[in-house]
């Protein structure tokens, strides 16, 4: 009797690895599209906020004003890296036109490189 029980214990416990194996597999997975589905959705937020501001920028480069929406685009929505270039730029106090140009290729620069980023990461996690 006990080496039938033995037997139905050790019957289980080889019946229950594949289950077990792919729920963890399965887990994983789930993870992993979910990280990129949340970065495909990043990326699409970010392009949508730089076109937005990239629209706006020229003239308020040109006539040192900037609308609210931008600006709250910038401080909140905006990664870091945006927001320390145009901070850098509005607190210089000498703006001329050559700086306004410079300073629009340095921020168009900076939003491509935080896509840029997050392309990246979406490239690891589909490896």
């Amino acid at each position: 009797m006990s080496d039938t029980l033995i037997a139905v214990i050790v019957g289980g416990f080889v019946a229950s690895i594949v289950p077990i194996t792919r729920l963890i597999f399965d887990y994983f997975r789930w993870k992993r599209e979910a990280k990129l589905e949340q970065l495909r959705s990043e990326r699409k937020r970010l392009e949508t906020l730089y076109n937005k501001a990239l629209k706006e920028l020229p003239k308020a480069l040109a006539e040192h004003t900037w609308p609210t929406d931008i600006v709250s685009d910038i401080l909140i929505l905006m990664p870091k890296e945006v927001t320390e270039c145009i901070r850098s730029f509005v607190k210089d106090k000498d703006k001329t036109e050559s700086k306004c140009r410079d300073a629009y290729t340095n921020i168009t620069f900076t939003m491509k490189q935080s896509l840029s980023k997050v392309d990246k990461q979406i490239e690891n996690l589909t490896k």
